[in-house]
C-alpha cells in the first residue's frame, strides 16, 4: 500500500537570471531536494533590490533590446516574484494530505483499498510562522513595485541616454571639399524693390527688423541668423514647433500671422516651413491626399495668403528649402514638396533659397558630417533623428540667407544715397560769419 505522505518530488529552484539569460533552467533532480529554508520578511525588500540590481545591469551591459520589449521584462520580472513567492509557501503553508484516488476500474476479485481518515491537526497545534504571513505579503507587494520601478526606470533612461551619446565615428567619412552655393530662384527680390518700409528705417538709422516664421526648422534658422547677421539687425522670433500648412485644425498659421505682426511689423521675412506637412489636408469638409490636386489647391492657397499679409505691412519675403532627411521614403516626400513650393514661390515672385546641396555630402548622400568651410576637417551637422540639424548645420543652411538679406539692405542704402539730393558747396567767401574784407 501506498503511503499516504507520499507526493511528487519538490519542484527543482530555477535562477530567476537564468531565463533573462536565455539558459535553459537545471535538470529536475532525481532525488527529492530538502524545501528551502523560510525566508524571513525583513529579506524580501533586499532581495529584490539586488534583483532589481541586477536586472538593470544585465540589460546595460548587453543593451540589444529596444524599450519596446519592456512587456516581456514585465513577464520576466512576475516570473522572478512567483520563485520569491514559493518558498514562504512551503515553509508557512499548513501540510495538506490528499488520498490516493482509487483506479476507475476496480479489479475483479481484489481487496478494497482502506485509507484511514486523517484529522487536522489542532489550532493550537499550527506553525507560528503562519500568522506574519500576510505582513510578508504586504512588503513582497511593496518590494515588487520598487523592482519594476528601479528596473524599468533604469532601461529606459538607459535608452533615452543612448540616444544623446555622440555618434560613433564614421569610417570612412565622405565629406565634400567646399560648401556649395544655395541654389536661389531666378526671382527678384520682390516686385517692388525696396519696400518703402524698410527704405524709411535705413534713412532714420533704424535697426533692420528681421522676421523668422516656421516650424522647428524656422527656430534654427532663426538661432543661426541671430548669430550671422551683425548687430544692426534685429532678429525676431515668429517661429514654433509641430506646426505647418497642414495642421490648420490645431493652430491656423494666417489667424496667428495677424497677431503677430499687428504689434511688431518686419522689414524682411524669412518662412521655412514643411518638415510636419508631409501628411493629408483638410479643408471644407473633406481630405486631400499628399500632393494630389486638392492638397495642392488648399496648400498653395494657405501659402498665398501667408506671403500676402506680410508684403501687405512692407515686408521683404524669402522662402527657405529643406535639407536631406536620412530616411529615404521621408526624403522623397520631402523632396516632392519642395519642388511644389519652388514653383509656388517663382509664381508668386518670391525668392526661394533651396539648400539641399549645402546639406550633402560629394556624392549627394546625407551625411551626419559635413566639412566648414575654410576646413577638411568634419562637424556634426545633424541631429540623432535625421530630420533636424545641429547648431553648425542651421548656420551652414543659413548662411546663404543672411547674405542675400545683407546684399539686398546693401543696394537698399545705394538706391537711397542716388536719390539723395546732392548738396551744393558754400564757398569761404558765402559762408555765415566769414571775415569781409
Amino acid at each position: 500500500m501506498a503511503d499516504p505522505t507520499d507526493g511528487p518530488p519538490p519542484r527543482a529552484p530555477t535562477s530567476f537570471f537564468s531565463r533573462l539569460r536565455r539558459v535553459a533552467p537545471a535538470a529536475v533532480p532525481e532525488a527529492p531536494a530538502a524545501p528551502p529554508p523560510p525566508v524571513p520578511p525583513e529579506d524580501f525588500e533586499a532581495r529584490l533590490t539586488a534583483m532589481a540590481a541586477e536586472i538593470t545591469a544585465a540589460y546595460v551591459a548587453g543593451n540589444k533590446t529596444p524599450v519596446g520589449d519592456i512587456p516581456d521584462i514585465f513577464r520576466i520580472v512576475r516570473a522572478g516574484l512567483a520563485e520569491l513567492r514559493e518558498p514562504v509557501e512551503e515553509a508557512e503553508a499548513e501540510p495538506v494530505f490528499t488520498p490516493p484516488t482509487p483506479p476507475a476500474e476496480a479489479v475483479e476479485g481484489a481487496a478494497p483499498v482502506v485509507v484511514p481518515e486523517i484529522a487536522p491537526a489542532p489550532i493550537a497545534a499550527r506553525p507560528p510562522a503562519a500568522r506574519p504571513l500576510l505582513p510578508a505579503w504586504l512588503m513582497l507587494d511593496r518590494a515588487a513595485v520598487l523592482l519594476i520601478g528601479v528596473a524599468v526606470g533604469a532601461m529606459i533612461g538607459y535608452a533615452f541616454l543612448s540616444q544623446n551619446l555622440p555618434p560613433p565615428a564614421k569610417t570612412p567619412v565622405t565629406v565634400a571639399a567646399a560648401a556649395p552655393p544655395a541654389q536661389i530662384s531666378a526671382t527678384l527680390d520682390c516686385p517692388i524693390p525696396f519696400t518703402p518700409h524698410l527704405l524709411q528705417d535705413i534713412s532714420a538709422g533704424q535697426p533692420i527688423t528681421v522676421g523668422v516664421f516656421g516650424d522647428s526648422f524656422g527656430d534654427g534658422v532663426w538661432a543661426a541668423l541671430y548669430h550671422l547677421l551683425p548687430k544692426n539687425y534685429h532678429v525676431l522670433r515668429f517661429s514654433k514647433e509641430s506646426t505647418g500648412f497642414t495642421r490648420y485644425a490645431s493652430d491656423n498659421l494666417e489667424d496667428k500671422e495677424h497677431d503677430q505682426l499687428s504689434g511688431q511689423p518686419v522689414d524682411i521675412a524669412v518662412i521655412d516651413f514643411g518638415a510636419n506637412d508631409t501628411q493629408g489636408i483638410y479643408d471644407g469638409g473633406h481630405a486631400f491626399a499628399l500632393l494630389s490636386d486638392g492638397w495642392r489647391r488648399v496648400y498653395g492657397a494657405r501659402m498665398d495668403r501667408f506671403v500676402s499679409v506680410l508684403r501687405e505691412q512692407g515686408a521683404m519675403v524669402y522662402w527657405v528649402g529643406l535639407p536631406i532627411m536620412r530616411k529615404p521614403e521621408y526624403d522623397s516626400q520631402i523632396s516632392d514638396m519642395l519642388a511644389f513650393y519652388d514653383q509656388r514661390m517663382t509664381a508668386l515672385g518670391v525668392p526661394y533659397i533651396d539648400v539641399r546641396k549645402l546639406s550633402e555630402d560629394s556624392s549627394g548622400a546625407f551625411n551626419d558630417y559635413l566639412p566648414t568651410p575654410g576646413s577638411q576637417d568634419p562637424k556634426l551637422m545633424r541631429a540623432n533623428d535625421g530630420i533636424h540639424m545641429t547648431m553648425a548645420g542651421y548656420e551652414r543652411i543659413a548662411a546663404p540667407v543672411a547674405a542675400r538679406i545683407q546684399d539686398y539692405v546693401t543696394r537698399a542704402k545705394a538706391t537711397l544715397a542716388i536719390d539723395a539730393p546732392a548738396t551744393p558747396a558754400v564757398s569761404a567767401a558765402a559762408a555765415p560769419g566769414a571775415p569781409t574784407s
